[in-house]
């Protein structure tokens, strides 16, 4: 059976069994029926297109892979965008980020002092700022050539460790951590000002506020809630026709819409248990729990770590990074 990749390891894995999601039913708002229909039946959506292929390598546009006799494999562990629309890879095993279009043409790249990262995002002064869960937990921000300004503890109030960090989430003109995929947690602003109260939401934000949002797995099914300030809930429930695994990551665009990935495989009933089919599957809902698409993409092959293998732009564009054995595959997909 192949070896699990890297977001099985940390993305969610703790926070899908925890109880207590639940609200009153007088406050539980249930969505339409016709837009809660299972999401196989959905409208079928666009499928997504490569936008940029490579092998591995050190050259511009290449990314960088770890394949040492002792120790886990590693291959560019996060990706996400900027305001402009640039698609930025942490290609850690190169010490760099690289920064493409949104066509996929390579840009530039920005040196970065360490190649103990896993994720990243670009705070509202265009900085990026970078995160490392396990060498020497903290926030690295970063100005525009790679130089490291400030740094910031994670460990603290809300945060018992550095493995319990699943991602990184820019918000509300701040810098906050996801923990066990259950709440996020406020650490620093753009200046890189510690927040001395390290405020705390359940769940994960959406950008445009009032809502915060909760998934689990139950039974095979991902169930989801979404949280409004007055207590009201909206839930969601989805099913898939392989066995979900894991999920991988729950994001929310600006117009409130709910994206949701799940890695779901199928293996032999028999030893050695050899994997037979597994694809990663991103489903979009709208913030009252209508579908708006669903989307397959090939999963990574190789054995390289993943911290995270796609992400969503402010207006919903998606990204997603495929590992093989030959090398890399950037495809782009809109709901």
């Amino acid at each position: 059976m192949q070896k699990p990749r890297f977001a099985c390891r940390w993305l969610w894995i703790l926070g899908l069994a925890v109880p207590g999601l639940g609200c009153s039913p007088e406050q539980e708002v249930r969505p339409d029926p016709s837009a809660s229909r299972p999401t196989s039946q959905a409208a079928q959506s666009p499928q997504p297109a490569v936008i940029h292929a490579a092998p591995w390598g050190a050259d511009p546009g290449q990314f960088g892979h770890l394949l040492p006799a002792e120790g886990a494999p590693e291959g560019p562990m996060s990706l996400t965008t900027n305001p402009q629309g640039e698609l930025l890879v942490l290609d850690q095993v190169n010490a760099r980020i690289q920064v493409l279009s949104a066509d996929g043409s390579y840009l530039r790249s920005i040196p970065i002092p360490t190649t103990t990262v896993q994720d990243l995002v670009v705070g509202g002064l265009g900085d990026v700022v970078l995160l490392d869960r396990l060498a020497e937990p903290g926030l690295l921000f970063l100005d525009s050539s790679g130089k490291l300004r400030a740094r910031v503890g994670v460990v603290g109030h809300g945060v018992a460790e550095g493995a319990s960090v699943t991602g990184l989430v820019e918000h509300d003109g701040a810098i906050w951590v996801e923990v066990e995929g259950q709440m996020t947690v406020r650490i620093a602003d753009w200046q890189a000002m510690v927040d001395p109260d390290r405020i705390s939401i359940e769940g994960h934000p959406s950008p445009s506020g009032g809502m915060s949002w909760l998934a689990r797995l139950r039974d095979g099914t991902v169930q989801l809630r979404g949280q409004l300030p007055n207590g009201a809930a909206v839930r969601r429930g989805l099913s898939f026709s392989l066995p979900v695994r894991h999920l991988t990551s729950l994001n929310v665009d600006e117009a409130g819409n709910v994206f949701v990935a799940a890695h779901v495989a199928r293996e032999s009933a028999e030893p050695p248990f050899a994997l037979l089919e597994d694809k990663d599957i991103l489903t979009v809902l709208t913030a009252n729990g209508g579908t708006l698409g669903r989307v397959e993409f090939e999963a990574s092959s190789g054995p390289e770590e993943q911290f995270r293998s796609h992400t969503v732009a402010r207006d919903g564009t998606v990204f997603h990074l495929q590992c093989t054995s030959q090398g890399t595959f950037l495809r782009r997909w809109r709901p």
